[in-house]
């Protein structure tokens, strides 16, 4: 995640800053560099929510048995890539040769369908993760569920005997708090930045986009 972050600002820093972006090709690089390295960095926090699901379900048991870790992680790259790819084949890049000005971004048919999938995947591995840790936060009702997540019977006895110790509860009270705040700031300069692309008609100004793709990569 850092090296994608960081690879993303350096590039960003250098087109804006050392190449200034007045030509198209300096436009058109920058483009790109904007849509590779920001969905690479939107795939690998996708792959941390998935993973931290299985952390919590089955730590010991091997990816490839984990069923709930498996279905989420191929439901999240199929919907993922499927959104990456139709932004890469449609992307806006038009220069304005007169005020050397670069406007860059994606049609609405690719930035709706973007910000759908991020919010939808966001909030359903969030939701799994904190079900999963339900006997912490004692939502009443999701204990009905148990057999649709088939949650390993000594894992749920493992996690009710640390629960009486009061520090180990609130902690992981504080954990579920982080991750449903997290989940939140993580939607909401995504769904920003595709509203920008909607309104502008996929034209945005070449350093209001990759300000804004800087603050969701980070």
């Amino acid at each position: 995640m850092y090296i994608a972050v960081l690879s993303f600002i350096i590039c960003s820093a250098v087109m804006l800053a050392g190449q200034g972006l007045y030509n198209y090709g300096l436009c058109f690089g920058a483009t790109w560099i904007c849509l590779i390295l920001y969905t690479v960095a939107k795939f690998v926090i996708y792959v941390f929510l998935v993973e931290r699901i299985h952390v919590v379900r089955a730590p010991f048991v091997r990816r490839s048995r984990d069923w709930l870790y498996l279905s989420c992680l191929v439901l999240m790259s199929v919907s993922f890539l499927a959104v990456a790819i139709n932004a890469y084949l449609s992307p806006i890049i038009t220069m304005e040769a007169d005020v050397g000005r670069c406007h860059m971004g994606i049609p609405g048919k690719a930035s709706i369908p973007f910000m759908s999938v991020d919010i939808v995947v966001d909030v359903a591995l969030t939701g799994v993760f904190v079900y999963l840790l339900r006997p912490a936060v004692k939502m009443h009702g999701l204990n009905k569920m148990n057999h649709v997540f088939k949650v390993p019977k000594s894992q749920m006895l493992g996690v009710a005997k640390e629960l009486h110790d009061t520090t180990v509860r609130k902690n992981i009270r504080t954990l579920l708090w982080k991750s449903l705040i997290g989940s939140l700031l993580i939607m909401i300069p995504t769904v920003a930045n595709m509203i920008q692309f909607y309104v502008m008609h996929g034209r945005e100004l070449a350093l209001v986009c990759l300000a804004l793709c800087t603050i969701d990569g980070k």
